[in-house]
């Protein structure tokens, strides 16, 4: 993980930060990550020397060196006006964005995706995984990441028939 203000020498890396708050790299590492097996104190020193030094998270710097970026997308064919009229959709987006906060990770929404959109997400490794949302037998099926490294999972459709509860 790489801690950065912009126009900073490499003094406010993991290092630095250990050096002015007086713990180990490792603690630091445990507070930016915000894991277990850190005292309230150490926790507390760590992130004073952060606020203080205005340090922030390079996000790039961390999807690189851990090849994850911590972002899921939700990728649709349809119009963004389309999808988010619909209640079906709206309700499972608030159904992922709640697993997804809570496992630390952002959530991407794609609209009006083509197989140009899919190429991009796998040879770019925008995201750590896809969900399908609303492709149909007519529309390029997530195909285009077939032998991708970036796993894909199509989400059920409604039927067109089934009566929602109100």
């Amino acid at each position: 993980m790489t801690v950065t203000k912009p126009g900073m020498d490499n003094a406010g890396g993991i290092k630095g930060i250990a050096k002015l708050a007086g713990v180990s790299p490792a603690t630091v590492s445990r507070v930016i990550n915000n894991r277990p097996g850190v005292s309230s104190e150490l926790r507390q020193a760590v992130e004073q020397v952060v606020r203080e030094r205005g340090l922030h998270l390079d996000a790039a710097a961390r999807a690189l060196k851990s090849r994850k970026t911590y972002r899921l997308a939700v990728i649709t064919p349809r119009q963004g006006s389309v999808m988010f009229a619909n209640p079906f959709f709206t309700e499972i987006l608030c159904g992922i964005s709640d697993v997804t906060e809570q496992a630390g990770y952002d959530l991407m929404i794609v609209t009006s995706a083509t197989p140009q959109t899919l190429y991009e997400v796998n040879r770019n490794r925008s995201c750590d995984g896809v969900l399908f949302v609303g492709f149909r037998k007519n529309v390029p099926e997530p195909q285009s990441l077939k032998g991708s490294t970036v796993p894909g999972v199509p989400l059920p459709r409604p039927c067109p028939r089934a009566k929602l509860p109100s």
